[in-house]
């Protein structure tokens, strides 16, 4: 033992026995509570949490979570968008964590001369564009030479020496600029390209760049060309064609030059110098362009001849013409069939449909030959089109677009109905599979269920799967898109067990799932559900079916447990978009769920988080605006808000609903009432909406508008079973009429 320990325990007993004096008071004043010389606005409040947000990120930072702090400085920028210089970090920090998507929508946010490097964005728009997303990819594009510094007007010869890798970012920024229909931006900034591409000294600075843009030359030039042309530059255009197919003779089908110097030239109003191109184009026996040719050829002739009937007859000759020096050419003889069809000349449209039912056999051709014997007063004929396209492979949507001239003759529908019963009856196994399913497609538009239903049984039983496994599946989900939920579920059902093919069976489960729901079979949706997901596990959506069965039947609790978990397994998953979207919809249902549990600070989060990862998402905008105008709280904010969707959305009556809400708590009640009537100006309008636009009418002292309105209201809550809201506004109908 230490010698030291008698000495420390003797010490410790006496400072326990003998306490400290209590400190004196040097100034001998009462203390008192510091007082804001003027209180915070809401503006400064925001500012306040801002802060304090960002500082709390900068800590998550240190303390190495990364994901949180990201999420942290998100806010602080959402509660001060003038607060520019968070924005930069988000971006980085969200590339940082492979979140590509998240990292693009704020550098999108970004204004002109922010610190972020010219690589980070062009990376960021080169994944945008694979993602399709095209508009985006451009912006971040022409963001990457804000921040790299502007670009040249044009490219100079000379010492000065030019981003030559620049160019490939010019040339996907003109394909971007041509797919988002800019023609103008497009020509420019093929034009620098082009530019490049004439002094072919200053491309051997490059190898990687010369490669990249001349290894396809013929490719390249193609692309500008139509730049061009849609910009109405024609010269350029016409340059680049004839550059592009030079480039590479013979690899390309013979004779679209042509083509596109008729095009060229029909612009310039050219017409006899296109017509030379189009019969060149022509002579070399190609289809490759498709219909377009002979549509040109159509507007050359009515150029020239502009008597319709000369023209009609001058452009039928030529087609007859090319016709019997190419025969098997489709497009020249669907070009002549559909000429004759309109013309009324039926027996020579009919010979040359099916000679193309031969050649290529499509949709429009089957729906032309069924419009024909339409017209004729022929059920049977058509009935055996339908047959026929069946029997080749059309789905049901491509069945009921042949039948769209037939719908409107409820005569020859009726007719065509008795007349497939009765084949059905007589002598069912020569009846067509396509004969017996165009019936009873027409069936069900005349509201004829049973009917539709014998006979589509019968189609059925005459396909093998998985023909047949598709065709249920079309014709359960035509019944679910009818909110025939009952009649779906079989069909479904049907379809998945009889081999359907696997890249269908996940929608044929969410068909399934929602149809038992919507029908109101909850313990059967449920096991269906539960079923989907264990049978496809990786697939986001059909993992969100058992929650949104539970929110669906208003099993709040088990609803709000199930997305918690749902939640749990998928938000740290930042690899696909799919996911991204699932984790999104299951925080806003979760904040409705909040929302029906009357947990509004735990609903107003979800709707937080969903813009911190999408800032302008539409939904969660509204509906954090509106429950904050509900609230009587953040009221600029949640205007701004609002606004912000009514502006994206002006149609959308929620959202033309809550800006009325939001003016309406700021005491603007005039305009408030403008914006209510107008989202309670649709056929039948929502209750709350209703009940909003009666507030505001009695604020402006329309007592008898007030009245009426929240009638109809009433009306509304009770055909929707809201009893709550339907006697509280009864009850302002009362105090009203006193």
């Amino acid at each position: 033992m230490s010698a030291l320990l008698p000495l420390v325990f003797l010490t410790t007993l006496a400072a326990e026995s003998s306490p400290s004096p209590p400190l004196r008071d040097e100034f001998n004043e009462p203390l008192a509570r510091l007082a804001p010389k003027r209180p915070r606005s809401e503006s400064d409040e925001a500012q306040v949490a801002s802060a304090a947000l960002y500082a709390h990120g900068r800590l998550l930072l240190q303390r190495r979570d990364p994901a949180q702090a990201l999420r942290r400085f998100q806010r602080a920028w959402r509660y001060d968008p003038q607060a520019v210089s968070i924005l930069p970090r988000i971006v980085v920090l969200a590339h940082q964590l492979r979140r590509p998507e998240e990292a693009a929508r704020y550098a999108l946010l970004i204004a002109q001369g922010a610190p972020l490097s010219a690589a980070l964005l062009r990376q960021l728009a080169v994944q945008a564009s694979s993602r399709q997303e095209w508009q985006q990819a451009l912006v971040l594009f022409e963001k990457s030479f804000q921040a790299g510094g502007a670009p040249p007007e044009k490219a100079k010869l000379g010492d000065q020496e030019e981003d030559l890798a620049a160019l490939l970012v010019y040339l996907e920024m003109g394909r971007l600029s041509l797919l988002t229909r800019d023609s103008d931006k497009s020509a420019e900034y093929f034009a620098r390209v082009r530019d490049a591409l004439e002094h072919p000294e200053r491309l051997a600075k490059n190898e990687t760049v010369k490669k990249a843009l001349l290894g396809e030359a013929g490719r390249t030039y193609r692309l500008m060309a139509e730049g061009f042309f849609q910009a109405g530059r024609y010269d350029d255009a016409e340059a680049a064609y004839r550059r592009a197919y030079q480039e590479l003779p013979g690899k390309d089908p013979p004779g679209l030059l042509d083509l596109h110097l008729a095009r060229v030239a029909a612009k310039r109003g050219q017409t006899d110098r296109a017509l030379q191109h189009l019969t060149q184009y022509f002579a070399a026996k190609n289809s490759a362009a498709g219909g377009e040719p002979c549509t040109l050829l159509a507007e050359l002739l009515a150029t020239k001849e502009p008597d319709q009937a000369k023209a009609q007859e001058q452009l039928r000759s030529r087609l007859d013409q090319l016709l019997e020096g190419d025969p098997a050419n489709a497009e020249l003889l669907f070009a002549a069939a559909e000429l004759d069809r309109q013309a009324g000349r039926f027996e020579s449209a009919e010979r040359r449909y099916e000679q193309l039912l031969v050649l290529q056999a499509t949709p429009e051709v089957y729906a032309a030959l069924v419009d024909i014997y339409r017209q004729q007063n022929c059920p049977e004929k058509w009935l055996e089109v339908c047959g026929l396209a069946v029997a080749k492979g059309a789905s049901l949507s491509e069945l009921a677009a042949v039948l769209d001239s037939v719908d409107e003759n409820q005569e020859q529908s009726a007719a065509a109905i008795a007349l497939v019963r009765q084949q059905r009856d007589a002598n069912p196994d020569q009846l067509a599979a396509g004969a017996a399913l165009a019936a009873a497609l027409l069936a069900q538009t005349q509201k004829d269920f049973p009917v539709a239903d014998a006979l589509f049984a019968h189609a059925a039983s005459r396909l093998e799967p998985p023909v047949r496994a598709e065709i249920m599946l079309g014709w359960g989900l035509h019944l679910l898109l009818a909110r025939d939920y009952q009649r779906a579920v079989p069909l479904f059902r049907q379809a998945l067990a009889d081999k359907l093919a696997d890249e269908r069976k996940l929608a044929a489960h969410f068909y399934l799932i929602r149809a038992l729901a919507l029908a109101g079979q909850n313990d059967q949706a449920l096991e269906a559900a539960r079923q989907a997901a264990a049978a496809f596990p990786d697939a986001p959506r059909l993992q969100t079916q058992p929650a949104w069965v539970h929110y669906q039947a208003k099993r709040y609790a088990e609803a709000e447990l199930a997305y918690q978990e749902l939640l749990d397994r998928f938000d740290p998953q930042h690899q696909s978009s799919s996911i991204r979207e699932t984790v999104r919809d299951a925080r806003l249902v979760l904040s409705n769920i909040c929302v029906q549990q009357k947990k509004m600070e735990a609903a107003e989060e979800w709707l937080e988080q969903v813009l911190d990862e999408f800032p302008d998402d539409l939904g969660a905008l509204n509906d954090l605006g509106y429950l904050w105008a509900d609230q009587n709280k953040n009221l600029q904010r949640a205007l701004d808000m609002v606004r912000r969707a009514v502006d994206s959305e002006p149609d959308n009556a929620a959202y033309r609903d809550s800006l009325g809400w939001a003016l309406y708590r700021l005491g603007r009640y005039s305009e408030a009432v403008q914006e209510l009537e107008k989202a309670a100006a649709g056929d039948d309008p929502d209750g709350v909406i209703l009940d909003h636009l009666g507030d505001a009418y009695l604020r402006v002292d329309r007592r008898a508008d007030a009245l009426a309105a929240w009638r109809r209201a009433a009306e509304a809550f009770a055909k929707e079973d809201e009893q709550a809201k339907q006697l509280a506004t009864q009850h302002k109908i009362e105090t009203c009429e006193k």
